[in-house]
């Protein structure tokens, strides 16, 4: 699994945003867990749907467009749900709460960086 930082402008909302890539990481995801921390995001490539089966916690969700623009929040999706978004190419899950804590509005872009490399 790689790890990624992810930014708003120049504030780093995340130094630990973990990019499942194998079939079983992306499957997997955070099913299994009893919790998820502030700075701790998932970031799924090329996905455009999250389902929250077996899942025990709540948790926000911020679509993508290719251009790593926000396309639509989901604030507090619960256990059991699903969630698409046409428009998106990746979606980010991270700790519920987040997206109001940061601000996050659609339309604004985000950055992703991986060490050196810049993914967006």
């Amino acid at each position: 699994m790689n790890v990624l930082s992810c930014y708003k402008g120049n504030i780093c909302l995340s130094d630990t945003v973990f990019v499942p890539k194998t079939f079983w990481q992306r499957t997997k995801g955070l099913l299994g867990k009893n919790k998820i921390n502030d700075k701790q995001f998932y970031c799924f490539f090329n996905c455009s749907s999250v389902h929250m089966f077996g899942m025990k916690f709540s948790i926000d969700l911020v679509y993508l467009n290719h251009q790593y623009e926000i396309v639509k929040l989901v604030h507090s999706l619960k256990p059991w749900r699903v969630s698409v978004c046409f428009k998106a190419a990746h979606v980010i899950e991270m700790k519920d709460g987040i997206i109001e804590f940061y601000g996050l509005v659609i339309g604004e872009k985000l950055l992703l960086k991986g060490g050196i490399n810049e993914v967006a």
